[in-house]
């Protein structure tokens, strides 16, 4: 290609740009898995939780309690944010 030593340098310095854009985009996939693993792990215990409480509760007390967790959640998301 016969490139001068300025654009050696300039292309040495684009691909080490690369080099670490590369690095971030594995750090962001290994947080990716981490995050669906947590996610999963979350899911299930909640399964569990609420299969526990139908043994417990009949299904009115049921509906009554994912109500209030929900609206639980809302307030204080609200509350975080300032509302």
């Amino acid at each position: 290609l016969n490139l001068s030593p300025l654009q050696l340098d300039h292309l040495a310095e684009h691909r080490n740009k690369i080099h670490k854009d590369r690095e971030i985009l594995v750090t962001c996939s290994k947080l990716v898995a981490e995050l669906r693993a947590k996610i999963t792990a979350h899911i299930q215990n909640q399964h569990k939780t609420l299969g526990g409480m139908r043994k417990i509760l009949n299904p009115t007390q049921v509906a009554k309690y994912v109500m209030w967790v929900e609206k639980s959640k809302k307030q204080m998301k609200q509350a975080a944010e300032g509302h």
